[in-house]
């Protein structure tokens, strides 16, 4: 591990404190209290929290049908068992909600297991990586429906995608970008200033590593894929933050 900011806030007592670098070069500058850092899945409960920031202000409600906003999920199928072919596939016993797609029991989602679902979602771009994805938000949610769900919505739990497609359910329903959303509800209100869906100071951003047998491998430099706003702002895994802001 090349360096570490730890944050502790107890009541209204906060502590940061810092070490090591910002990569494995010896030669990279000091982790700081404002290094920027790659937050992953830490967007997703952001994304909840502006989920029921817009409910609170009755934009939509928990229970409502996501095929308001996203018609074509009125058409899914669900496949009759998780490793049957894309091509055996029953009716929709209920409509998917936006309590599915918060919960993550949609039937979209992560399917680790090798699978005719999971090797579609791999050749369409939609398998979840630790990189942003190269396309669209309506790209995403075009090539997501068109796969069927591993379950029946309510009747399982797979991680990951339905947060993706909460975010493009949220852009349609406001008629806004996920960042002005996040600007306008979550980060400015808190001043979180340095919590956005790419770097706001590349000169403050860490490298990304994967761990792997043969030590860290550089996944993302501090002037890679996350130092420029993205095509697509996922609500699963996007946001670039600090220890003090998180």
């Amino acid at each position: 591990m090349p360096g570490y900011v730890a944050a502790v806030r107890i009541g209204d007592r906060s502590e940061i404190h810092a070490g090591g670098r910002r990569a494995l070069e010896p030669e990279s500058p000091p982790m700081t209290a404002d290094t920027l850092f790659r937050i992953a899945s830490i967007t997703k409960p952001m994304g909840a929290a502006l989920t029921l920031s817009l409910m609170q202000d009755g934009v939509l409600a928990l229970d409502d049908p996501i095929d308001r906003w996203l018609p074509e999920a009125a058409k899914a199928r669900v496949l009759v068992r998780r490793d049957a072919p894309l091509d055996q596939t029953i009716d929709l016993a209920r409509p998917v909600t936006i309590r599915h797609l918060l919960t993550m029991t949609s039937g979209w989602g992560v399917v680790l297991e090798d699978t005719p679902l999971q090797r579609a979602m791999i050749e369409g771009g939609v398998f979840p990586s630790a990189m942003p994805t190269p396309m669209s938000g309506d790209d995403f949610w075009r090539t997501v429906a068109g796969l069927p769900l591993a379950f029946q919505p309510g009747d399982g739990f797979l991680y990951e995608t339905g947060m993706n497609v909460l975010g493009v359910l949220l852009t349609r329903a406001t008629g806004t970008s996920l960042s002005q959303l996040f600007a306008d509800r979550i980060t400015g209100p808190l001043g979180m200033t340095d919590t956005a869906f790419h770097a706001v100071d590349v000169d403050r951003m860490a490298a990304a590593y994967m761990p792997g047998p043969d030590g860290l491998t550089l996944m993302d430099p501090p002037d890679g894929a996350f130092a420029r706003p993205p095509v697509f702002e996922e609500l699963s895994g996007g946001l670039v933050s600090t220890a003090a802001d998180v």
